[in-house]
């Protein structure tokens, strides 16, 4: 939500300096995670957030990161202006125009990103394990898998652990699933002819039909990758099944 307000702000809204504060924007991701972590911790750190989860959440509301800014405001160039043009002669104001016009029209990278984002940050290890710490009331599952059962010293079972893992994968599986024929068929080829690449010009059919063939291998590769998963998850339970019994 706050990727979209921001990038509707640098594509719908005119204003001095427009291009140069999405070049500032753009030129965040030029710094990698391990350069941006220390100045990160000491800020937190003074404002008394390591050990919880405000680090994890609250800057998400603060543009919602460059990447999303990016994608969402190049898809909103897409729009024609006569629809924006249109609803300013019938009265719209700026926040109508974004929520009742655009809002719906770019639904489908919406999409996209809320599944992408939702996989990134469920699976997420190093951010909670550099903020939260050793504070096991803020573990988020990832952190909380990893210091209560695959750590170093723990007493548990692969096939425990494998097990744990695979439940963890759960949601993200189950998410893409639900929402990858709506993406694919209803969002992504519409998304492909409306990436704007530079000014007045859109990525063309071969394109399309370029990303629609990387979308089938990568729904293939994922396909095998779970089929491999679920058979080192039998062949774990078959090999420990008497220690993991006993153990119980």
């Amino acid at each position: 939500l706050m990727s979209s307000l921001t990038a509707f702000g640098l594509s719908k809204v005119k204003f001095k300096g427009q291009d140069l504060v999405f070049t500032l924007i753009l030129a965040t991701l030029l710094l990698p995670g391990t350069v941006t972590g220390v100045p990160l911790f000491t800020i937190y750190a003074k404002l008394g957030w390591t050990g919880t989860l405000l680090p994890l959440w609250v800057p998400i509301w603060f543009g919602g990161g460059a990447t999303n800014i990016f994608l969402i405001r190049q898809f909103m160039r897409g729009i024609p202006k006569s629809y924006s043009e249109a609803a300013i002669i019938d009265g719209a104001s700026s926040i109508k125009i974004y929520w009742s016009i655009v809002m719906p029209l770019v639904k489908p990278i919406i999409i996209y990103l809320a599944v992408t984002n939702f996989m990134a940050l469920w699976n997420d290890f190093q951010t909670p394990l550099m903020f939260v710490g050793d504070n096991p009331m803020s573990y988020t599952l990832s952190l909380a898998l990893y210091q209560e059962f695959a750590r170093e010293g723990t007493t548990y079972f692969p096939n425990v652990q494998m097990a744990l893992g695979v439940l963890m994968s759960i949601p993200c599986i189950l998410l893409f699933g639900l929402f990858f024929k709506a993406v694919k068929q209803a969002g992504l080829g519409n998304f492909s002819q409306g990436l704007v690449l530079h000014k007045g010009g859109k990525l063309g059919t071969g394109h399309g039909l370029m990303l629609q063939q990387e979308i089938d291998n990568s729904m293939e590769l994922l396909r095998v990758f779970l089929q491999n998963l679920l058979a080192v998850g039998i062949c774990l339970v078959d090999q420990n099944s008497d220690l993991f019994i006993n153990g119980g």
